[in-house]
């Protein structure tokens, strides 16, 4: 079941009908309207572009949709992800789109040694296959900085190194830069001898993720520091040893290890938030270790010649700003999981800070021979941070029933999973896994009947357990999310390896069986559907099977003229009437006609039964839409390439497609699109091929049986430069299919397109869906004339095929009057999709 997306909420632009003007030199005019029912989803690709909370995506003979998701851990994994480079333990990781990162931790000398040390390392690795999970080989970046003195003179200089730091990405100015903060300092090689080994630091570093044309990571970026006042603050209001003029002798240390960090977008402005944490100093030649229970938050700014600074405030004297829980009115915490979920419709961020080592005694050195004493944790602290102010308030704490510590987590779309870790008392690796979930919008820990939070399971990580470990997840599409355990200290005491470089693998999305319990509850937030400016809405229905009496709440928005959205309105109950699946289909009208733009719906899921789950299965809306008149075929129009071939020659359209300011017929200059228009999915491109003496199609009658669709072409349209007002874009001929059956286009097809001699028109429409095989959800319209003989949305041009065997294509006027179409709507089949002839 598909339950993961990482990203912020943003408006995304989907089942967008472009316009694109006709030819050479004509100016393109609106669109003109047409009513359809448009398909929003109806496979579990389309569901898959929504967000799910306890809820997933469902797999059965009768087909796809969304359903409850079994109250069980959902995976086991598998080493059969690309391993590590080096082995390692106590390292950070964090991702950022479909890349995982790893950087820093603990290492060793060759597969047997005993010896380990710091890794100052950092690597890089995408996901390659959404349908296996596996990874592309570990991309190697820039290590950390040198550091700014060499006692030893070693060659080359020692790096600043660290474990069991803390790793988040931030988003600034729409710029992505991964931060390393804290961790626990040591050598970076066998060799080195450093005298601030086994102390922790307050230094914080930050790397700008820049990505080439081919996908990599830029590794000519470098690593920067944060300046000493932008350092993480001290765990008391004590002396910085590392920061402090001049030095004193016998004395190192700052800053923290083992603190969580998560970012956090707080009144549009990026933020990073510290819970808890430890450190270790030395103070004239004694070491000391302070727990601390505090939670600090910096601003992100933007600094001078392209770097960052961090404005940390100044919330000691306030209670909120410690970790505490209902019956734990201060956690002095270090070592815990520590993950966020935010919620798309509030803008809060709820913060999970789970296990850990809770301190009893001595927490904060006061008996500066006494080591602090600590206990499991299993308390999971949930925090909400209010997206507006950034102000905290405590929920009430989870529970995992049992403490550990040295785990890893994650969270995706409501899912919590644990994996790992140890106890106080042993020094063995957990093999043990738990499962919990997130209520929204109140963002505390969802429980059902029984005082735990978290699920727990024995077996998903096999006989050996694993410790000092991170997880990751990364977001398969219709294929599930995929689970990623990296590295970690692995088996149990005496025989444990303590780096590995595994790194396993699993699909959290499994299919439920037949005796497992669904949760009782759960919810699913559709994507944003754009449907250009001024469209109206009509009418909502939707499909949902296996109810057995306990229906599916479904509510909608859309969104106002300032581009905001409205909150969510429910949709009351209503007799469903019988699809021609015979299942039951819900119709619901507007009240009124919605004119809007954007447009997004909610359902809400109650469990029937313990072993059952409603499923919804198709959503539809009744739709008109005027599209983009902003995009055209640019000067110059579309064409067969080249226009003399060979046997033996290559054939290909050539479409150049430009953004462009248009003028209305009253004269009203619409300006060209932004260069953010675009967001997610595919940019389409449809072909239909009228044959030689084959009378044009009389206007206003259906496309489909008199005009044959042949082909399309389908290009990712977030990588369209055309999305600069004023750029052109040429369609790679490499992009084009067959209508048919969706192969490729290549040159044999177009030839088969051209048996007789004589004139073809080509008429080119332009649209954009998400589906990858078909243009599906399209208004399609039947031919019909534009204002003054143009048309908005369509280019036609002719060719002339001489000889079968060797044709020369000639093309004519583009854009003339006489070659001018215009599509209305065709018949579709119960999916949206055209009927095909």
């Amino acid at each position: 079941m598909k339950r993961t997306v990482r990203h912020p909420f943003v408006l995304t632009t989907w089942l967008v009908l472009v316009v694109v003007a006709l030819g050479a030199n004509l100016q393109p005019k609106p669109a003109s309207a047409a009513v359809a029912w448009v398909t929003l989803a109806a496979t579990n690709q389309d569901w898959s572009y929504g967000r799910f909370f306890r809820t997933g995506l469902a797999a059965s003979a009768s087909g796809g949709g969304v359903q409850l998701i079994p109250a069980k851990v959902h995976s086991q994994y598998e080493p059969k992800a690309n391993p590590l480079p080096i082995p390692l333990s106590g390292h950070a990781s964090v991702t950022y789109r479909d890349r995982i990162f790893v950087v820093g931790g603990n290492t060793r000398s060759g597969t047997t040694s005993s010896l380990t040390y710091r890794s100052a390392q950092f690597f890089s690795a995408r996901l390659a296959d959404q349908a296996t999970g596996t990874l592309t080989a570990w991309q190697t970046l820039p290590p950390l900085p040198e550091e700014t003195t060499n006692p030893q003179n070693l060659n080359p200089p020692p790096r600043f190194a660290v474990s069991d730091a803390a790793a988040v990405v931030v988003e600034v100015a729409g710029k992505p830069y991964l931060f390393v903060l804290g961790g626990y300092l040591g050598r970076d090689r066998p060799d080195s001898n450093l005298a601030q080994d086994t102390v922790t630091t307050s230094r914080i570093f930050y790397f700008p993720l820049v990505f080439t044309a081919e996908g990599n990571v830029d590794a000519s970026q470098v690593w920067r520091e944060i300046d000493n006042n932008g350092r993480l603050p001290f765990l008391r209001d004590d002396i910085n040893y590392e920061n402090i003029s001049p030095p004193i002798e016998g004395s190192a240390g700052a800053g923290a290890r083992d603190l969580g960090a998560v970012s956090v977008v707080v009144n549009n402005q990026p933020w990073i938030y510290t819970f808890g944490g430890n450190s270790r100093t030395v103070v004239v030649g004694t070491s000391r270790e302070r727990y601390s229970s505090r939670v600090n938050r910096a601003k992100v700014l933007p600094g001078a010649n392209g770097t960052l600074t961090l404005e940390w405030q100044d919330d000691f004297a306030n209670a909120d700003y410690k970790i505490r829980g209902v019956d734990v009115q201060e956690a002095f915490l270090a070592d815990a999981a520590t993950v966020k979920s935010v919620d798309p419709n509030t803008g809060n961020t709820g913060v999970y800070v789970i296990g850990g080592k809770r301190c009893a005694t001595n927490c904060h050195g006061e008996n500066n021979t006494d080591e602090p004493a600590y206990t499991d944790d299993a308390n999971a602290y949930v925090v909400r941070i209010n997206g507006a102010t950034g102000s905290l308030m405590w929920l009430t704490s989870g529970d995992m029933s049992a403490g550990r510590y040295g785990h890893a987590a994650f969270e995706t779309e409501g899912q919590i999973n644990i994996s790992g870790g140890r106890v106080r008392t042993s020094a063995d690796a957990l093999p043990t896994f738990a499962e919990g979930y997130v209520n929204y919008p109140e963002l505390d820990l969802y429980q059902e009947d029984s005082a735990a939070s978290f699920i727990h399971e024995n077996g998903p990580l096999g006989e050996d357990g694993r410790v000092y470990h991170t997880m990751e997840t990364l977001d398969g599409g219709m294929y599930g999310d995929w689970a990623y355990i990296l590295g970690g200290a692995v088996g149990a005491a005496g025989n444990q390896v303590p780096v590995s470089s595994d790194v396993l693998v699993g699909n959290i999305d499994t299919p439920p069986l037949m005796f497992d319990r669904y949760v009782a509850s759960g919810n699913y937030y559709s994507k944003v559907y754009d449907y250009g400016a001024n469209a109206r809405f009509f009418r909502f229905r939707w499909t949902a099977v296996d109810e057995a009496g306990s229906p599916i709440q479904m509510l909608y928005r859309y969104s106002l003229a300032d581009g905001s959205m409205t909150d969510y309105m429910p949709i009351p109950a209503s007799t469903p009437v019988a699809d021609s699946a015979g299942r039951p289909t819900y119709t619901y009208q507007f009240p009124n006609v919605i004119r809007s733009r954007y447009f997004q719906f909610m359902a809400k899921l109650a469990r029937p039964a313990l072993q059952s789950s409603p499923r919804l299965q198709v959503s539809q809306l009744e739709v008109e839409r005027a599209g983009y008149p902003n995009i055209k075929v640019a000067p110059g129009g579309a064409s067969m390439m080249p226009r003399e071939i060979t046997r033996t020659g290559s054939i290909a359209p050539v479409v150049p497609l430009v953004n462009t300011a248009y003028q209305k017929s009253t004269g009203e200059i619409v300006p060209a699109l932004p260069a953010n228009w675009d967001g997610e999915g595919s940019f389409f491109l449809v072909l239909y091929l009228q044959g030689p003496n084959q009378p044009r199609p009389p206007f206003g009658a259906p496309v489909i049986g008199t005009v044959e669709p042949v082909a399309y072409a389908m290009v990712q349209k977030a990588s369209l430069p055309v999305m600069s007002p004023g750029q052109q874009f040429l369609v790679p001929p490499t992009t084009w299919y067959s209508y048919a059956d969706g192969s490729a286009a290549d040159t044999a097809f177009w030839r088969g397109l051209f048996r007789n001699v004589g004139e073809y028109t080509l008429h080119l429409v332009v649209d954009a869906t998400d589906d990858a095989r078909f243009p599906r959800g399209l208004v399609h319209e039947a031919l019909e004339p534009g204002v003054d003989g143009e048309s908005d949305n369509v280019s036609s041009f002719t060719v002339t095929v001489v000889d079968p065997l060797k044709r020369t294509y000639v093309p004519l006027a583009h854009g003339s009057s006489s070659n001018t179409v215009k599509s209305a709507q065709v018949p579709v089949t119960p999916h949206g999709l055209p009927k095909l002839p």
